[in-house]
């Protein structure tokens, strides 16, 4: 009687763990599924972020493309004090002479200027003019005359590329190779933000054999 009232527990517990043990094994099949849903939609995400990313980058190169596309009609100007702009340019390239003012479309101050219009405190320097002119031959034409106009010298005046913020972070990246470059005795020059040395392009990955 005894062994007889033994077994059947032991074969109701039996039934109950069985039954707990398949339970479980629903469970963990239910969850397997849900995190292979979970993976899955990670993955579609991951795919669609990457695509945006993608496109962002894209978007972005078009803007800086359209953005020096637009400063090729541009040029600074530095250390311009009291005299007209107009009149710096005819003095560079006398062929100017009476039509600056139909070459250069707008004339734009750098620099912060206080809600007055004065400037804020500190040490007082020319502010930077940008040049934008009417047609990119006529900024063309100024930029190759300023290259070695004694008149900018003598004046401590200076022409430069209208960069965006962009191509300017790339050209300091690439100033020490072209610096020891020149110091080599090398043509080095830069066109935009691309840097050359007696001809050939370089990149930043050449910055490894400076450093």
């Amino acid at each position: 009687m005894l062994l007889t009232s033994l077994k059947s527990v032991i074969n109701e517990r039996a039934d109950i763990l069985d039954k707990g043990i398949e339970e479980v094994k629903v469970s963990v099949e239910f969850l397997a599924e849900e995190i292979k849903d979970v993976k899955r939609n990670v993955e579609r995400v991951d795919k669609r972020v990457t695509n945006a990313e993608i496109r962002i980058s894209e978007l972005e190169n078009k803007v800086q493309d359209l953005s020096r596309y637009k400063r090729r009609w541009n040029l600074r100007l530095h250390g311009l004090p009291n005299n007209q702009p107009v009149d710096i340019c005819e003095a560079v390239v006398p062929a100017f002479a009476g039509k600056s003012h139909e070459l250069i479309n707008v004339v734009h101050h750098l620099g912060r200027v206080r809600s007055d219009g004065t400037l804020p405190p500190g040490p007082k320097k020319p502010r930077g003019i940008i040049l934008q002119f009417t047609m990119r031959h006529f900024r063309d034409a100024l930029w190759k005359a300023a290259k070695n106009s004694p008149y900018l010298a003598t004046h401590h005046l200076r022409f430069a590329e209208d960069l965006s913020p962009e191509d300017c972070v790339q050209r300091n990246k690439l100033w020490p190779l072209v610096e020891r470059a020149r110091q080599q005795g090398k043509r080095a020059y830069f066109v935009g933000p691309k840097a050359y040395v007696d001809g050939k392009e370089l990149n930043l990955q050449d910055m490894e054999v400076v450093e």
